[in-house]
């Protein structure tokens, strides 16, 4: 997937909050993301005519001064079906192939982010739904045109409601979960472990993982520098878990979040357990579809003869990304895993082009807020073998992967 700059995440977060009913938090964000849309377009357009007018001047000035040309390549010429009328000093008018009706509403919504600015009415929405879309619409499509497209070209009903309407829960939360799970520079206390204590109050988990998240960083570098830790994901008072995948190690990482297109080793955190696993994320369609196949591969056989083997090594499966289910030993489910593997072939058959919530015979390791008992905690003494396991299904997952490529390019 191609990186998206930080305006397109921006624009992604702003629909994808207005999608989940966030619409306070996403039209303040509008209002910010207006400003630099047309700041961009009245600076592309001096550099064009190489202008020597300072840009330090009003909003609506620049959206007056911008040319023909200018306006030729933005949204409301584009999608002129969407927006189709302005409001002109309170009557509507078709916007048509005017100049002062295309003008018109780009000034109706710079008028909406004056009034979001300079105004704390919560019923704004509400009063003002259909213009505040649009202006949804039309910033979501001059700085993220890829994601806006996608959905638009889904969308039965293309008005502002029905194309936001289209995407689904899943995929907004994921939309929104690309900014909010940065890595903020902390300081974390040195990692001492996890204790049941840590289990009473998922914030104070969270601490707990952020401190083991920057402890792994010099084990990783030390036992499979390959790799690194990818984002620790947020929590409110109904979050249900807390995850942290060890993925590739790449430049773009922080743009591109690799947990939710494909394997990685996984540390999951929930009010109940702590697992070391092999996760496939919401996007990680084909490589499930692979992991399936390589569950009847000799590598497969070889890990299950060696790894396998070890008596706390789990298969388990996932519904709504963490709720835990029909976990059995690894040792013993080989006699299932023929039924196992086509159950979970029809259930990804039928799966639609939102997100894959679900998980089948994931291998790693569950230690249950239960066991620990006295002073016992899950420290680094117990996290690391099973971590280098984890990583070793891993590499052999990969293995199996690029040699199934190797044999379809040689075909």
């Amino acid at each position: 997937m191609a990186e998206l700059s930080k305006e397109a995440r921006l624009a992604n977060y702003m629909i994808g909050r207005y999608r989940l009913g966030y619409g306070y938090l996403a039209i303040y964000l509008s209002a910010v993301l207006f400003e630099q849309v047309i700041n961009q377009k009245y600076d592309t357009q001096s550099k064009r005519l190489k202008s020597n007018e300072s840009s330090d001047i009003t909003l609506d000035k620049k959206i007056l001064a911008l040319d023909e040309v200018s306006l030729s390549t933005d949204s409301i010429k584009k999608y002129s079906n969407i927006f189709k009328v302005f409001d002109d000093h309170g009557k509507e008018k078709p916007i048509g192939s005017n100049r002062y009706g295309h003008i018109g509403r780009l000034l109706n919504f710079k008028g909406v982010r004056n009034d979001v600015v300079h105004s704390l009415d919560l019923d704004y929405i509400t009063k003002h739904q259909a213009v505040v879309e649009e202006m949804m619409l039309y910033i979501w499509n001059e700085l993220s045109p890829d994601q806006f497209k996608s959905m638009y070209s889904r969308a039965k009903d293309q008005s502002p409601g029905g194309i936001i309407g289209t995407i689904f829960e899943t995929t907004a939360d994921y939309m929104t979960r690309a900014v909010d799970e940065t890595m903020p520079k902390v300081c974390s206390e040195k990692f001492k472990g996890i204790t049941t204590t840590h289990f009473e109050n998922m914030f104070e988990l969270r601490r707990a993982m952020a401190s083991l998240q920057i402890e792994l960083r010099g084990w990783i570098a030390e036992k499979a520098d390959f790799l690194c830790t990818d984002v620790l994901t947020t929590i409110d008072t109904t979050s249900a878990y807390i995850w942290m995948p060890l993925v590739p190690r790449r430049d773009d990482l922080g743009k591109i979040r690799l947990g939710i297109r494909g394997a990685s080793v996984s540390i999951l955190a929930t009010p109940l357990d702590f697992r070391i696993y092999l996760e496939f994320g919401g996007w990680a369609k084909e490589e499930r579809l692979a992991y399936y196949r390589f569950l009847t591969s000799a590598e497969y056989e070889d890990f299950h003869s060696s790894i396998g083997r070890k008596p706390d090594m789990m298969v388990f499966d996932v519904d709504w990304y963490s709720a835990r289910f029909n976990e059995r030993p690894c040792t013993g489910w080989l006699e299932e895993r023929e039924q196992s593997i086509a159950d979970a072939l029809e259930k990804l058959s039928e799966a639609s082009k939102r997100p894959v919530t679900w998980n089948r015979m994931l291998h790693g390791y569950l230690i249950p807020r239960d066991s620990l008992k006295g002073d016992r905690a899950i420290d680094m003494e117990l996290i690391g073998p099973k971590l280098i396991d984890i990583i070793a299904l891993y590499e052999v997952f990969v293995v199996f992967c690029t040699k199934e490529r190797e044999k379809e390019y040689a075909g």
